[in-house]
């Protein structure tokens, strides 16, 4: 993608468009600009997800993997993370807010503990349009995916089912919406909410946060 693709991000009460040409996506903010949470509110803890370890800065996407305008966002995500993830350490933290969002999580860190996060995020993205929106249990469509990345799949229904994974999945939320996060997408670069409107606005606060 060329940095004269923008992605518009913005307050959305419907699923992001893409636009041919001008490829804008909406993306669901939220509030206003916030510092780091009070109180014991992380956006970044120990156990926290990355999908990749640079050392100059840390950019978090809180999400929802069944958010529309997560799923719309995700290839850009992908592009920036290639671009700067030597450098950026690229993390998510869930909030949850749809049907299958939790179950979607769940899979996710039952795959992170076989050392497959990232293959699991793509994957659930990759394929959102055959899973999200329905309103029934996509439970075994998830494990469908854990089956196509080669998972062991007793240890993955142990983990996807453990209640520690929803505990963690719970702490994500918790933390999220004391840092005053209320929709997804959502950013924060180095501990600090960040209003992007753009993807050159992204790029120049990426390459601010290295540089810094």
């Amino acid at each position: 993608m060329t940095r004269a693709l923008k992605v518009t991000i913005t307050v959305l009460t419907v699923a992001a468009v893409v636009v041919l040409g001008a490829v804008t996506v909406g993306l669901m903010t939220g509030g206003g600009s916030s510092p780091q949470g009070s109180g014991d509110a992380q956006i970044l803890r120990e156990d926290t997800r990355t999908l990749s370890d640079g050392p100059d800065a840390e950019l978090v996407e809180v999400l929802d993997f069944e958010c529309a305008a997560c799923a719309d966002l995700y290839p850009y995500m992908e592009q920036l993370r290639e671009e700067y993830g030597d450098q950026v350490t690229f993390a998510v933290r869930y909030l949850p807010m749809h049907g299958n969002s939790l179950g979607a999580a769940q899979a996710a860190e039952a795959a992170a503990e076989q050392g497959e996060f990232l293959s699991m995020y793509q994957t659930l993205f990759q394929n959102h349009g055959q899973w999200s929106g329905s309103d029934s249990s996509q439970k075994e469509t998830f494990f469908d995916y854990a089956r196509e990345l080669d998972l062991d799949m007793e240890q993955f229904r142990a983990d996807y089912e453990d209640p520690a994974t929803v505990e963690r999945i719970a702490q994500n939320q918790l933390d999220a919406e004391a840092l005053g996060v209320s929709t997804t997408p959502s950013f924060f670069l180095d501990g600090q909410r960040i209003h992007p409107e753009t993807m050159d606005d992204m790029h120049a606060l990426i390459q601010e946060a290295i540089d810094s």
